[in-house]
């Protein structure tokens, strides 16, 4: 990214949303909340610009990223999936019908 100076601007967000920014910021090792949001921005602005298959492939990094997914270790990742993660998929799919796979 070439060099930028950051401009300053008012953010308005719920409250509820400023306590997860402050509850989260430190854990994805950010320097401060300005960061986080400026990081979370960004992957979303890739979302959205992503096209096809790379927007499916966004989404499920998304998902997989969100609090109260289950984590599984690499030692497991060759067992078959199971049904709530099919489930999950399928409904994924459902959703997005509209984006080519390949």
């Amino acid at each position: 990214m070439p060099e930028e100076n950051k401009k300053r601007f008012p953010l308005w967000m719920y409250p509820s949303t400023q306590q997860r920014v402050q509850e989260l910021y430190e854990k994805d090792n950010c320097k401060s909340q300005s960061e986080f949001i400026e990081k979370a921005i960004r992957f979303y602005i890739g979302y959205l610009s992503a096209e096809g298959s790379m927007k499916v492939e966004n989404l499920v990094e998304y998902v997989a990223t969100r609090d109260g997914v289950e984590k599984i270790s690499p030692a497991s990742k060759d067992t078959p999936p199971t049904q709530k993660l099919k489930e999950l998929i399928q409904n994924i799919l459902i959703q997005h019908q509209d984006i080519p796979l390949f």
